[in-house]
Parts: structure tokens; C-alpha cells; sequence
């Protein structure tokens, strides 16, 4: 991600500035393909985007490329008190 905390956090911990990819997709297959070649990629880690993040295309890419992929997941939250309307919200307040 382009975030120059991230960036700066990546640096501090001693990764080259020609290393660090920071950019914000979701990007094509194809897209995907020529920054693991441009840049020597051997691995991907990335987090579970979805399918609107474009994780099917970077799987799909690291795949045809021959690389592995290390996807990291969000930890599973059980909120105690979620609700699927609006109505029940208000409900719930009153």
C-alpha cells in the first residue's frame, strides 16, 4: 500500500527501497504478472482482499509465475450485538 508509514516501517526494518512495491490495486491478472517479473518477485504476501480486492488475479498470477503465495486473513470478530436492519437497531435503542 502507499502509505508512508508502512513504507517507513518496511525501511526501518531494514528492507531496500527498490524492494518495496507500493501501490494501490486491485490490479489485473497481467498487471500482477509483470511486477512479479520486473521485480524478481519470489513470494507474494498479501491479505484476503476478496474478490473486489483483486485476490483471484494475484493468486491466479503468482500460479502461472511459479511463485508461492502467503495470503493473511483478518481474525474472525463475534460482535455481540450486530444487527441486519435498521429497525432492529432502533428497537434495540429504545
Amino acid at each position: 500500500m502507499p502509505f508512508p508509514k508502512l513504507i517507513q516501517e518496511a525501511l526501518d526494518m531494514g528492507i531496500e527501497l527498490k524492494k518495496i512495491i507500493g501501490i494501490q490495486g486491485p490490479f489485473s491478472k497481467e498487471v500482477n504478472k509483470v511486477l512479479i517479473k520486473s521485480y524478481e518477485i519470489k513470494y507474494i504476501v498479501t491479505k484476503n482482499s476478496g474478490v473486489e480486492g483483486g485476490i483471484i488475479e494475484k493468486i491466479e498470477a503468482a500460479e502461472e509465475m511459479e511463485i508461492k503465495s502467503l495470503i493473511l486473513d483478518k481474525p474472525k470478530i463475534n460482535y455481540p450485538n450486530k444487527y441486519d436492519s435498521i429497525k432492529k437497531l432502533i428497537t434495540c435503542i429504545k
